[in-house]
């Protein structure tokens, strides 16, 4: 029973990763964002380097399939306009947005082929520029995604660190995501120990860069699950206590529902029944509200045992 617990306990953890890479108001500011940079592309008449920067950034509004189809003809004239200008970011961007259009729409292997593309095309530039170096770091990231959704986790490590090289040396939100992508990949592979090593890395980079709460609290749960699985208790209830500071919250419930469910399945194990009972009460409750079926039997599963 326990392998079983362990893993609806690793299936909520990453669903939480994946808030982390499609935040609400990106999601839900799509129209907005799009008008705004279409304004902005309307002031670029001329066909030069400026007129695809701008054309990039209505592109960069996309966040979900639907965005990116109806987002299309103007991937067109970036990419030709780039082709005629020899714009190497123009042609690596391009070619990179195109493979994640491929990605949403569940086609690895275009999208890994577009991909490859824009990391090739990145090689024509000697000194390569800081946004050229950005965007090739995300696309090696996209390509570790595409390797890990066919569970080739070691294929899927060699692009995430090459990711990391830029991510460790210009820290930001992409930062925590790199470190649980090659978290999630050990974990998978049962290298418990070097998953917790990126999953402890990402809590402290996390809770040093003071990034928003739900970003702490995703970074200190996906610890929490390997101390877990670890058996771990002690060291998985002082995480739980710093993600405690951040719920729960209003708006992610997955959040909320995740936190219940780890504290009530911890302090079971250390026999503090009565902590216990009432976290799993609160998971069931945010259990009920996202509908997360697993999680419900899961609490269910720990209170009736």
């Amino acid at each position: 029973m326990k392998k079983s617990i362990l893993f609806l306990s690793g299936l909520m953890i990453l669903h939480i990763a994946s808030l982390q890479s499609q935040p609400h108001s990106m999601l839900s500011g799509f129209k907005e964002n799009k008008e705004k940079a279409l304004k902005d592309l309307e002031k670029m008449k001329n066909p030069d380097t400026a007129r695809v920067n701008a054309l990039i950034n209505l592109l960069g509004t996309a966040w979900v399939r639907p965005h990116y189809i109806e987002l299309i003809q103007y991937y067109t004239q970036a990419r030709q306009l780039s082709e005629k200008l020899d714009y190497t970011y123009g042609l690596v961007y391009c070619f990179g947005w195109k493979g994640q259009l491929h990605r949403e729409s569940g086609e690895n292997g275009p999208a890994g082929l577009y991909f490859d593309s824009a990391i090739m095309a990145s090689t024509r530039e000697q000194h390569k520029t800081d946004k050229i170096q950005r965007t090739v770091a995300e696309i090696q990231r996209m390509k570790g995604l595409l390797f890990t959704s066919s569970d080739n986790y070691h294929a899927a490590l060699n692009y995430y660190f090459e990711a990391l090289k830029y991510h460790e040396k210009n820290p930001s939100l992409k930062t925590t995501l790199v470190y649980q992508n090659i978290s999630n990949a050990y974990y998978k592979l049962h290298n418990t120990e070097q998953s917790l090593f990126y999953a402890r890395k990402n809590a402290v980079f996390s809770e040093k860069q003071n990034f928003p709460g739900p970003i702490q609290a995703q970074a200190f749960l996906a610890l929490v699950d390997i101390y877990i699985a670890r058996n771990e208790l002690d060291d998985a209830a002082f995480w739980l206590d710093k993600a405690g500071s951040f719920v729960p919250d209003r708006e992610e419930l997955f959040i909320n529902n995740g936190y219940y469910l780890m504290r009530g399945d911890v302090m079971m194990r250390m026999q503090q029944y009565d902590s216990a009972m009432v976290s799993l009460g609160e998971a069931l409750k945010y259990g009920r509200i996202i509908k997360h079926t697993k999680n419900i039997a899961f609490a269910l599963h720990l209170l009736y045992q």
